[in-house]
């Protein structure tokens, strides 16, 4: 029995309906890639907000126990005690808080709290007077009532603006604050700390390894490690991720740390 070849009709049929296939997987892949993206990252900002709220928890249990707030550790420690720990001398951050990650080993917690979901240190900076516990005037040990610490703090604390929908900078915690014309200043507005996740592109901070490159233009560059602890008007920048900047900020105002660590009535 003689055995029939497929006819070129049919043997096109074949190739047309392998090409749509290839087609149709390929784009099944692309869409599967970028909701598998998409879910991770979305996984990494739900981590990057538990690892924000653990810090801040701690941060709020120190100041309730020492009266002042711990200076943040050196990312460039090499030795085995100074990793983690605050870098402080006689109640001062050292070095103006240059390189200043999580104190994780001051605040009680594993080195994994003060990394966030990219392995980078999360940078972070402090009011300088915040950190004084023998009582100076403008200290967090000064005071025990609302009015009379935010009396002791006015126009103190750091500064820390959001970024709007119009890449436009709206400040939200102000020591120098109120209406910019008339120079009213507002207390309660000052940042008490700040802390900074750089992102998925890490750029402005540093990893266990290291520094990564600063961002040498636009707003994420100012929330970039290794400089000396912004003036209080010069704002860090806090935004919701979008091109161009990345950068997760969480700060909380004096008052308000006050406040939930009990300091004053």
């Amino acid at each position: 029995m003689t055995k029939r070849s497929p006819s070129g009709s049919e043997a096109g049929f074949s190739l047309i309906e392998m090409g749509m296939v290839i087609a149709i997987m390929g784009a099944l892949t692309a869409v599967l890639s970028t909701g598998a993206s998409g879910f991770v990252e979305n996984k990494r900002s739900d981590t990057l907000k538990v690892k924000m709220e653990t810090v801040e928890e701690a941060i709020i249990r120190y100041a309730a126990a020492a009266r002042r707030l711990p200076c943040p550790a050196s990312a460039t420690a090499t030795a085995n005690a100074a990793i983690g720990v605050e870098d402080v001398s006689g109640g001062t951050c050292t070095a103006n808080q240059n390189d200043g990650i999580v104190p994780w080993v001051t605040l009680g917690l594993p080195r994994e709290a003060a990394l966030d979901p990219w392995g980078r240190y999360i940078t972070m900076r402090v009011a300088p007077e915040l950190t004084d516990a023998g009582g100076a005037a403008n200290s967090l040990a000064a005071a025990t009532t609302l009015p009379a610490l935010l009396a002791a703090v006015d126009g103190r604390g750091l500064m820390v603006a959001e970024l709007t929908a119009t890449n436009t900078l709206r400040p939200i915690m102000r020591p120098n604050g109120g209406a910019a014309a008339t120079g009213a200043t507002d207390p309660t507005s000052g940042a008490a700390y700040v802390l900074i996740s750089h992102g998925k592109d890490g750029l402005g901070g540093y990893t266990t390894a290291g520094r990564i490159a600063d961002l040498a233009t636009g707003n994420q560059a100012g929330n970039n490690n290794n400089t000396a602890v912004h003036a209080n008007t010069e704002p860090y920048v806090m935004g919701s991720p979008r091109p161009g900047f990345d950068d997760v900020v969480s700060a909380m105002t004096i008052s308000q740390l006050a406040v939930k660590a009990g300091l004053v009535n």
